[in-house]
């Protein structure tokens, strides 16, 4: 009879922790290369001339460097399940990541992932620049407040206007601000009691921290994301290939999705605990979308942005009890 296999969720879990300072590290790096490559004169330059996406075309090139991240953490990946199998069935597994699936996965996910970025990035500088109109910069303050967006999201940028508003007109309301430097509260409160009106210079340099904090939260939540999607990718990936190559039977195989009973883990996921499914069926979202894995790229942002997911996979030594029984009848009587 054949013996089973548990290759447990955990095992992924733990990978993708391993791998997010790789994306936590390169996503800060690309911001930093960025900003070093634009100077304040060549921004200005192109922004009076009307030329907005040309000043960002160092972001595109930049971005390149992430999905070169997402292609070194498949291949770990990929190589990590290809040991797991091989030491189940006792036999040699390798993860080609020139198989045309595997280099499907990659190419898609550096589209993604440089395109996203990029569009991204634009929507973030025009809201900069539409706060600056309104705040009335000149030609230089408009470059810089260009340039400082770069690694915020819109949403972010529209976050960082408002606690400068909040901090110009002295609103309480800032105190509630988690990602606040807590460090300037008793400089703040100070101006409050006495109702004095902050500097304009202690004013940014209270935005300078705040948008500090929100880029290294953006790249927490990136390295997050994308390290556990990179890590199931290649795991996906290497069983297929083990099944193209005869190595195991789709039909022995067996995923379940397990979001290991976790606090904080979506509504939509926890209706998915314990689904199970073939190699090649995806698993159903509570918000109906189809997931083949954590983090499925071609989901919406809804239901893969800091996934906390994995997939526990089941399979049998049927493939090395094949193969056993071909060296068998091939011995001489």
């Amino acid at each position: 009879m054949a013996e089973t296999f548990e290759d447990p969720a955990r095992r992924l879990e733990e990978l993708a922790e391993a791998m997010e300072p790789k994306f936590r590290a390169r996503f800060l790096a690309v911001i930093a290369t960025i900003k070093d490559a634009m100077s304040l004169e060549n921004i200005q330059k192109l922004l009076q001339a009307g030329l907005v996406d040309e000043a960002l075309v160092t972001a595109e090139v930049a971005a390149l460097r992430m999905s070169s991240t997402f292609t070194e953490v498949v291949i770990i990946s990929g190589e990590a399940t290809a040991a797991v199998i091989g030491d189940a069935l006792q036999i040699i597994v390798e993860f080609d990541h020139l198989n045309r699936g595997a280099l499907d996965v990659m190419t898609q996910n550096k589209l993604r992932l440089v395109e996203g970025f990029v569009e991204e990035q634009k929507r973030a500088t025009r809201e900069a620049l539409i706060d600056g109109i309104q705040r009335g910069l000149n030609p230089v303050e408009q470059a810089r407040n260009f340039r400082d967006s770069i690694g915020l999201t819109e949403y972010q940028q529209k976050i960082i206007n408002n606690y400068r508003r909040q901090l110009q007109t002295l609103d309480r309301d800032l105190f509630d601000r988690a990602l606040r430097d807590k460090r300037f509260d008793s400089t703040v409160r100070r101006a409050i009691e006495e109702g004095q009106n902050l500097t304009p210079a202690q004013i940014e340099r209270m935005v300078d921290r705040y948008r500090e904090k929100w880029i290294k939260y953006r790249s927490e939540v990136i390295a997050r994301t994308e390290a556990l999607r990179a890590v199931h990718a290649g795991n996906h990936e290497m069983y297929r290939q083990a099944v193209e190559r005869g190595d195991l039977d789709i039909n022995d195989l067996v995923r379940t999705w397990d979001t290991s009973k976790r606090p904080n883990v979506r509504d939509s996921h926890r209706f998915m605990e314990g689904q199970q499914r073939r190699l090649d069926q995806p698993f159903l979202s509570g918000l109906g979308n189809a997931l083949m894995v954590p983090g499925d790229m071609n989901a919406p942002a809804a239901d893969t942005v800091e996934c906390k997911c994995a997939v526990t996979t089941r399979f049998t030594n049927a493939a090395k009890e094949a193969a056993n029984a071909v060296l068998t009848s091939a011995q001489p009587f």
